[in-house]
């Protein structure tokens, strides 16, 4: 779909998603590189896609970025030496993108170093929520307004979206598990991990993570355990009426 766009559109700049089901990103941009230098393909697409492609990226370097929820050792290298021009890792400040963009206004490609953090005195790391005890609504509703410049409003609608994501994926992995189908497990884990940090639950995040990537390598994990502490974990979250966001931070405003 990302090459269908490219090839019937102009784009100013590309944020490739790393993981994704029938072809990567690292796949993608590959065949992005080899198009721009008149190089073969190494993946069979569509004649007129092919053509089409070509008209439109030959002899000149679009910009993508990276933009994925992995954080281990060495996924930037891999996507810089892929032919990415940089990387971003979510979940990200608004201004930490703008800042990318500008880097790469010139269309020159700008080597990351390994491990750099975009950062700045205006903008310094989120804060995220420790999980120590089961997250609250609170808690999510508190970080969200600390990193983001969503509006109460907005944040209400990522919260109702973001626990129906949470409950919907921790019912497919337990399903999935059941059934001894660990493709599905690990994508459900996959996507969990995105909606809890996007809620700034970056322990509950690694630990989805375990999962997705003991599915990848087909490690002997106790699979459902971890998903039954994940749902413990966020039972309150979950549990808490639609409304109560709303409460909520009227009582941290009073308070």
């Amino acid at each position: 779909q990302a090459l269908q766009a490219l090839a019937s559109a102009t784009f100013d700049l590309v944020l490739m998603d790393v993981q994704m089901p029938h072809m990567d990103g690292l796949t993608a941009t590959s065949i992005i590189r080899n198009l721009e230098n008149g190089l073969p393909l190494s993946q069979e697409l569509p004649d007129d896609l092919v053509g089409n492609l070509r008209g439109r990226l030959a002899t000149r370097h679009l910009p993508i970025v990276a933009m994925t929820a992995h954080a281990m050792g060495g996924d930037r290298e891999i996507c810089l030496a892929a032919g990415m021009d940089s990387y971003i890792t979510k979940p990200f400040h608004p201004a930490q993108l703008t800042e990318m963009f500008h880097s790469l206004t010139t269309y020159e490609r700008l080597p990351v170093p390994p491990n750099e953090t975009i950062t700045s005195e205006a903008n310094p790391p989120l804060q995220t929520v420790t999980n120590e005890t089961p997250t609250t609504m609170l808690q999510v509703v508190s970080y969200m307004e600390n990193s983001t410049n969503l509006t109460k409003e907005q944040i209400e609608r990522v919260l109702d979206a973001a626990r129906m994501s949470i409950t919907d994926n921790l019912a497919k992995a337990a399903t999935a598990f059941a059934e001894h189908d660990f493709t599905t497990l690990g994508r459900a884990a996959h996507t969990l991990k995105g909606t809890l940090l996007q809620c700034g639950l970056n322990n509950l995040a690694a630990r989805a993570e375990e999962i997705h990537l003991g599915c990848r390598t087909n490690s002997d994990l106790s699979y459902e355990r971890l998903i039954e502490q994940l749902r413990a974990d966020l039972t309150a979250l979950l549990e808490t009426e639609p409304d109560a966001s709303r409460s909520l931070g009227k009582e941290k405003a009073n308070g």
